[in-house]
């Protein structure tokens, strides 16, 4: 039979006495517990210079030493790290001088009383004759902390206690000194410990035998200080169990308050739909392709090919219907990565709430168009899982402006494209040339299931857009007349929650110019939301970097020849403080600097595979290779998609996953926009090859 506790015994130069102590100890268990195996005795040796140690050993202590002289405290809390380590529940500490008795030390190992609770030593100094000097500072130490640990301390500068390990630990009592027994009482009394008195005659040797290493000055100081240090630091259980009723019926308030602005901000900032006339198409699927009454959606080569023709609402339900599974699954990875950044729910929640309130009226830049084909596309996604979050229609209006809103950020992850223009004359392809990676760092599925859209909306001109299933706009494309057009984004001047999304800015470019000169035009008619960079190139080799702030006009800086384009505004916007760090903080440099390389290394005109090699190049400026994601080299492995585009021949080719690794797949706008394009999966299109591996 064995218990799980131990004595210990803190020892300073105690050698002469020490001896006594452990044989005393020994003999006073075996003849209470004679049944049970002795306990682990520990001495720990506060740095003595006499045998104390030895003698220790001697005993069959377990010997636990400090190098040099640290206090009673410190020896205390090694006993109980020891103990921790080793899994004791409690033990029993007793001076080395053999002041406390061995048989009492005994009684409070095997004490029935709760191992949880603090058993301190009851002495009665007066008839065991301590000195008068010790009684009354005894005294005057038992009203302070009771005082202060509002409860009735009888003895509290005993040294023979039996500690619960794990609680005593947990008190956090740290001080060195003989400051640390009276800091566990008071803790312990703060904090709701049971402390128990039990009494016991204490041993006072005759004065010229008594050792005693307590300062008379310097550690009642000592204590003093630790008292009052631990009565700042430590609040009282009842003070406590106060403060938390209150703070309970606070928080109680503060629900209800919350939930009452919640409600009041979702009703303010909801975004109701315009009134439309619900298309009734279904969907169906025959060989492969998926068919909602004239709009068709099929996968090849790794892309979404989808065709929508008709008024803006046939086009927005038929995209719901079409691409269901997939706008499920992007919108599911975009709340997933917004749950693991906030997991707390009512965090989410206030984020969101802020977003209603701030973006209230951010459907006011959209046209009526682009909003009825919302309300479409929100009727025609049924079942709806991410209802919880926003209504279907709202929810879809803030995706249309999710480009911006992102922008608005100072860290966005949208701060990576890169793009080269070429015109006729430095081109092989037979037609100006636009190509750009599209940098959108939030998870692959952008890039696994991108698509390539093509649509004839009725009245305006045809155009072909490469972004992913739910995108109602565009961020890369080019129309039947031979305008490419590409965003990037910048920082400059001031954001704002209003205005006209970008991707809807660049849709309504494709729909409705035939140059470079009317889509500046377009763009300079309605305001932005956020700054960020446009490039256009069209059949006439027109390239221009245009760069849009809100509240300002555009500045657009003609590229020709050959030209690189990153993140970076070059107009009169340069200076600002937020283009200066997009400078000094992202790549931006790095990529224009190597493609400005590039650019100087071409012996010939360009063509298209010149261009995806340039978009999948992984050097630096100086043709140092880079490690494989470098976000200083042009294909940092972020890239939603790659385009290259012929604005001649109006020729597309699009990336294939992995990123721009993949082959660069060809379409023929002229065909795949004409009025009678019938879809098939046996058209096989040409390709750039995959990079090697």
């Amino acid at each position: 039979m064995s218990v799980s506790g131990a004595f210990v015994i803190p020892a300073l130069d105690a050698e002469r006495s020490l001896g006594s102590v452990l044989a005393a100890l020994s003999a006073a268990w075996h003849a209470q517990a004679p049944d049970t195996a002795l306990p682990p005795i520990v001495v720990v040796d506060d740095g003595s210079l006499d045998r104390t140690a030895e003698v220790a050993r001697e005993h069959g202590a377990l010997v636990l030493t400090h190098a040099e002289n640290r206090g009673k405290g410190a020896a205390l809390q090694t006993a109980l790290a020891w103990a921790l380590d080793g899994g004791i529940s409690v033990v029993v500490s007793l001076d080395a001088d053999g002041q406390h008795p061995a048989d009492a030390a005994v009684r409070l190992l095997l004490s029935p009383r709760p191992q949880a609770a603090l058993l301190t030593g009851l002495r009665d100094l007066a008839a065991a004759g301590a000195p008068a000097p010790n009684r009354f500072s005894n005294r005057l130490s038992n009203v302070v902390l009771s005082f202060f640990g509002g409860e009735h301390l009888l003895d509290t500068q005993c040294g023979l206690r039996r500690y619960p390990v794990v609680e005593t630990t947990a008190l956090g009592a740290r001080d060195p000194g003989f400051a640390f027994e009276a800091d566990v009482v008071l803790r312990a009394a703060r904090r709701g410990l049971p402390i128990e008195h039990v009494p016991f005659q204490v041993f006072y040797p005759p004065e010229e035998q008594r050792v005693t290493h307590f300062h008379s000055v310097k550690d009642p100081a000592r204590i003093v200080v630790r008292v009052l240090s631990t009565v700042w630091s430590v609040p009282h259980v009842r003070w406590r169990r106060r403060v938390l009723r209150y703070a309970f019926f606070g928080l109680v308030l503060a629900c209800v308050a919350l939930s009452i602005t919640h409600g009041v901000v979702r009703t303010l900032g909801a975004i109701e739909p315009p009134a439309i006339e619900v298309p009734t198409a279904e969907r169906t699927e025959t060989d492969g392709i998926r068919r909602a009454g004239t709009n068709y959606a099929l996968r090849r080569n790794g892309i979404w090919e989808v065709g929508l023709r008709g008024r803006p609402e046939e086009l927005g339900w038929a995209h719901g219907k079409l691409l269901y599974e997939q706008m499920v699954a992007n919108e599911g990875r975009l709340f997933g990565a917004f749950e693991q950044a906030i997991p707390s729910w009512p965090l989410r929640t206030l984020v969101l709430d802020l977003a209603v309130f701030g973006y209230r009226d951010v459907n006011h830049g959209m046209s009526a168009e682009r909003q009825r084909e919302l309300a479409a596309q929100a009727r025609s996604f049924s079942p709806d899982p991410y209802e919880r979050f926003f209504p279907t229609f709202q929810r879809f209006v803030y995706l249309s402006a999710l480009y911006d809103i992102s922008l608005s950020f100072e860290y966005s992850p949208l701060i990576g494209c890169t793009t080269f223009t070429a015109d006729e004359a430095h081109s092989s392809a037979g037609g100006p040339l636009l190509a750009r990676a599209f940098d959108f760092e939030v998870d692959d599925i952008f890039d696994e299931q991108k698509a390539v859209f093509f649509v004839r909306e009725d009245g305006q001109i045809p155009f072909a857009s490469v972004a992913w299933p739910g995108l109602v706009g565009v961020v890369s494309g080019m129309n039947a007349e031979g305008v490419a057009i590409v965003v990037h984004g910048a920082r400059a001047g001031e954001t704002t929650t209003t205005g006209e999304p970008v991707v809807h800015a660049l849709r309504r470019v494709l729909s409705t110019t035939r140059t470079t000169a009317e889509a500046l035009a377009a763009l300079a008619a309605k305001q932005p939301m956020v700054s960020h960079l446009v490039i256009v190139n069209d059949r006439h080799g027109d390239a221009r970097a245009i760069e849009r702030i809100p509240g300002r006009e555009p500045f657009a800086r003609t590229l020709p020849g050959v030209m690189a384009v990153t993140n970076h505004l070059e107009g009169p916007a340069r200076d600002d403080p937020k283009n200066q760090r997009v400078l000094a903080s992202t790549s931006t440099q790095d990529r224009r600097a190597r493609g400005d390389a590039l650019i100087r290394l071409a012996q010939a005109p360009v063509g298209v595979i010149d261009l995806v090699a340039w978009l999948r190049d992984q050097n630096a400026a100086d043709g140092a290779s880079l490690p494989p994601g470098d976000r200083r080299a042009i294909d940092a492995m972020i890239a939603t998609h790659g385009v290259v585009m012929n604005t001649k021949t109006r020729e597309l080719w699009v990336s294939q996953s992995p990123h721009l690794s993949g082959k660069f797949v060809r379409f023929e706008l002229e065909r795949l926009l004409a009025e009678d394009y019938c879809p098939d999966l046996q058209t096989v299109w040409e390709a750039v090859p995959a990079a090697p591996r």
